[in-house]
């Protein structure tokens, strides 16, 4: 049975908020808040930015297609899968259709989605929408954006698992999709 915690939540109350910096991928704005546990008033950093997705891909021949990209962030080359951010008015899923076209080249037949999560609620108030989709065909070269290096990568799923297991996967929004597609019965590896 679970213990309970002699602590409890008192919550926070929202004073104000202000806009920083605008940015071409996200705005930084400062929220000014009250501690209601301790009455204390702090301003809070939150990254507003536009929700994302990425997809499993999967080929007719049944292999898992990843893409190789570098993040600027960690300044490192990272193994994930192929998404980006929803533009405005945009379907999640028609976002992932576009990314993984852009992206890889492919174009999948079946969807599912997985599911939602949030892409860091530390201080980023977006989420990320995960999908699945099978039955991926090449029907066109990559269209990058000037930001990005991109190489398309083919797994079979043994080789996939073999690649998780050795941690060659750690771009967290590619992990959470895995973890959504394995408890969905959706990625069978």
């Amino acid at each position: 049975m679970t213990k309970k915690s002699d602590q409890h939540k008192e919550g926070w109350e929202y004073i104000n908020e202000r806009l920083e910096k605008s940015y071409s991928l996200f705005d930084l704005r400062v929220d000014k808040v009250k501690n209601l546990r301790n009455q204390r008033e702090m301003d809070m950093l939150v990254v507003d930015s536009k929700d994302a997705a990425n997809v499993i891909a999967l080929t007719e021949n049944d292999e898992i297609i990843i893409i190789e990209q570098y993040r600027f962030g960690t300044k490192e080359w990272t193994l994930e899968f192929p998404g980006g951010l929803v533009e405005p008015g945009e379907d999640v899923q028609q976002a992932c259709a576009r990314e993984l076209m852009e992206e890889t080249g492919y174009q999948a037949s079946y969807w599912t989605y997985l599911g939602k999560v949030p892409s860091n609620p530390v201080f980023i108030n977006a989420h990320i929408h995960h999908f699945i989709a099978k039955g991926a065909v090449k029907v066109e070269d990559v269209s990058l954006d000037d930001g990005e290096q991109i190489v398309v990568h083919l797994f079979t799923k043994a080789e996939f698992l073999a690649l998780i297991k050795r941690g060659g996967i750690n771009h967290p929004h590619s992990l959470s999709a895995i973890f959504l597609s394995l408890s969905n019965f959706e990625l069978n590896i």
